[in-house]
C-alpha cells in the first residue's frame, strides 16, 4: 500500500523508520533507502523529499504502529519480528505478486 500511495521505491520503503513519519503533519520525510543491507541516501537527489500522506495511509500506518512491537524512533516501519529490515524480495513475492495475481494483472519482468 505504501509504495502505491506515495511513489516511493522499494528501498525507500524498507529504509523508512518511525522518526521519518510525522502523523501530526500527515507527512513522511523520505531520507534513507535500504540497499544491499545498508541504510543509504535515496537513489537520486529528487528522492530526498517530504511525502504528504493521504487519510487512508495515515490510518493504515497508525494501525500498523499500534500492532507493531517495534515503535522506537529508529525502528524500521516495515521489518521482521526481531526489528531487522525486510529483504526486498519479501515485498515482491509476499505482497506485490499476490495482489497482482488477485487483480489478474500480468507481472512484467525485465
Amino acid at each position: 500500500m505504501f509504495p502505491s500511495l506515495t511513489g516511493a521505491r522499494t528501498g525507500e520503503v524498507l529504509g523508512l523508520q518511525w522518526k521519518h513519519v510525522d502523523f501530526g503533519e500527515s507527512a513522511v520525510a523520505d531520507r534513507t533507502s535500504f540497499w544491499r543491507g545498508l541504510l543509504v541516501a535515496p537513489k537520486t537527489k529528487y528522492s530526498v523529499r517530504t511525502i504528504n500522506m493521504s487519510v487512508a495511509l495515515v490510518e493504515a500506518l497508525t494501525k500498523h504502529r499500534e500492532a507493531s512491537d517495534t515503535k522506537a524512533s529508529n525502528d524500521f516501519v516495515f521489518c521482521k519480528r526481531d526489528g531487522s529490515p525486510l529483504h526486498p524480495d519479501v515485498l515482491r513475492k509476499d505482497v506485490l505478486y499476490p495482489v497482482l495475481d488477485r487483480l489478474r494483472i500480468a507481472r512484467q519482468i525485465g
